[in-house]
């Protein structure tokens, strides 16, 4: 029996395939860092909101960064075992809860922590979707 990784090579012989993986992947990214890059813009409202000092702010910016930089490698190792198509889709979906919650519902400084850890997890997308796409495409 094939595993996931076989499974996605077997296909890359397929033009129109490996370009919709890389667009796909493109996409995906881009929608992934966009949400871990949104707590920044926003910083500013929690600030003035919360009464947080300059300190808090810069903890509360540097979480997701932090987080996302050190869960690329289990969650790499994890796209290699079970192949990126699934679990970049499991992270995109993981993804959507802190982009809907953040603005509206977050009411304290721990809250705001909270979701900070959670927008970690879509800066590994990178981790995630350049090995998967460079299976469809040779070295040369």
């Amino acid at each position: 029996m094939p595993n996931n990784r076989q499974k996605e090579t077997r296909h890359a012989n397929s033009s129109w395939a490996r370009w919709y993986a890389l667009f796909a992947a493109t996409l995906g990214m881009a929608a992934t860092f966009a949400i871990w890059g949104a707590l920044a813009p926003i910083a500013s409202i929690f600030q003035k909101d919360l009464d947080l000092n300059n300190t808090q702010v810069s903890i509360m910016i540097a979480i997701p960064v932090l987080l996302g930089s050190v869960m690329r490698i289990p969650l790499g190792i994890l796209a290699d075992r079970n192949g990126g198509k699934k679990v970049f889709l499991i992270l995109f979906i993981f993804s959507l809860p802190p982009t809907l919650v953040l603005g509206n519902m977050v009411n304290s400084y721990l809250g705001c922590i909270f979701w900070a850890l959670v927008l970690g997890m879509p800066g590994t997308s990178f981790a995630i979707g350049i090995p998967y796409v460079s299976k469809w495409f040779s070295p040369e």
